[in-house]
This record gives structure tokens, sequence and C-alpha cells, in this order.
């Protein structure tokens, strides 16, 4: 009896650790509400449904510049993000230029898709679920085009079935907006919008090596209204 007992209580525990295993994880993750739709709404651009705002702090050394920028859907392609100030003033056409640069699409039809295939369960316990996927490089908006072959490791929740947030790591030299970078990480922290039930951006921290030693980006976003 007590034999008997030992092997269906392990047979319970191998079904419970291989049902992630034999479902697609971005199923699996789904009952934990989340959904690749989550991981891609944030970062779409031609079919972004949010006008917001965003506060920019880039930090070099001792030395913090603050940009206020606006992204608005309803604007035509490659005019979506627009500065509004520069440490309180208005932009120069320097400043201006480089923010444009950095932050607008130019193609059509942009909105982040993740490879289908990409999906991978990273680790999970009873109250954390760590699932990694990539984005296909050309649903990438320019803003965030430095994640081409950048793993994300979204971590989720279980207890509370909500996706916490996101980290991207690349230790390959690149070009991050108008930086050369040695290596970067991005952290983006999301929230759960009750209202519009979505998962909505809060703030990211970018942190990159440069060529010219460590710099850090970041950016609070606020004052989300649904346009679309």
């Amino acid at each position: 009896m007590k034999k008997l007992l030992i092997f269906t209580l392990s047979l319970f525990l191998f079904q419970t650790v291989t049902t992630a295993q034999d479902k697609p994880v971005s199923v699996y993750m789904s009952q934990f509400n989340v959904t690749p739709e989550d991981l891609e709404a944030g970062l779409k651009d031609a079919n972004a449904s949010f006008l917001f705002e965003a506060r920019v702090h880039q930090i070099v050394g001792q030395d913090t510049t603050t940009q206020l920028g606006k992204f608005d859907p309803k604007l035509p392609v490659s005019e979506k993000w627009i500065i509004l100030e520069h440490d309180g003033r208005a932009p120069t056409k320097k400043e201006y230029k480089t923010f444009y640069k950095n932050h607008n699409t130019k193609k059509d039809g942009i909105n982040a898709s993740i490879i289908a295939d990409s999906w991978e369960i990273e680790s999970e316990d009873e109250n954390l679920l760590v699932v990694s996927f990539m984005y296909d490089e050309k649903s990438l908006p320019r803003k965030y085009h430095f994640l081409t072959d950048t793993k994300g490791h979204a971590h989720i929740n279980k207890k509370a079935n909500r996706l916490m947030h996101v980290i991207f790591k690349n230790d390959t030299p690149q070009k991050v907006k108008q930086f050369k970078v040695k290596s970067y990480e991005l952290f983006m922290k999301y929230y759960f919008d009750t209202r519009d039930k979505i998962y909505l951006i809060e703030w990211e921290d970018l942190k990159m090596e440069t060529t010219d030693g460590p710099m850090k980006e970041l950016t609070e976003f606020f004052d989300y209204r649904k346009v679309k």
C-alpha cells in the first residue's frame, strides 16, 4: 500500500512538471493572464491605440538631461513621436533631429511581432514563471530596433496572474540609438490597466556600456489615453 501511494504521488508530480513542457509555451502562459499579444502591444507603431507621454532621463556620470516627449498614434507615419521639451526648454534643431531619428519609424505597417518558435521556459517554481522570446527584426519600430537578436525574459507572477517585467540583455557590440555600445540591459516594468484590460509599460531602464563609458537612460511613461 505504501509503495502504491509513493508511486501515485510520484506520477502526479511528474505529470505536473511535464504539463508546461507538453503545451506550447505561449499557450501555457496564457493561463496566468499573459499572452504573446501582451508582449507585442507596447511596441506597436502602426496599430498603436494609446496616446501617451514619456519623460526620458539620460544619465552620464554626474550629468543628467531630461526630455519630455509624446507619442500620438493618430499622426502620420514617421511623425508619431514628438519632443516637447529638453531640460525644461524648447529643443534645439539638433536635439529635435536626434530625438526624431531615434524614435520615429519611417515605414508603415510596423507592429512588433514575436517569432513563433522562439518561446522557451527558462525557469519555473510555484510563484514565478520566466519565459524567453525574440522579436522578428522586421517588425520592430525604430525606438526598439536594437532588440533584434536579443532574448527577452518575461517574468510572470503565477499567484497574481500578472506580467511583472521583461528583461533584455545583449553582450554583442552594436549601435543602440546614437550610441556605440559594448553591452546593454533593458528592464521594462509593466502594469495591468484594469479599465482597458491591457498591459502597459510603466517605465523602462536602459543601462549601456558604451565606448565612452557607462550610461543610463530611464524612461517614465504616463498619461495613457486610448484613442483607437
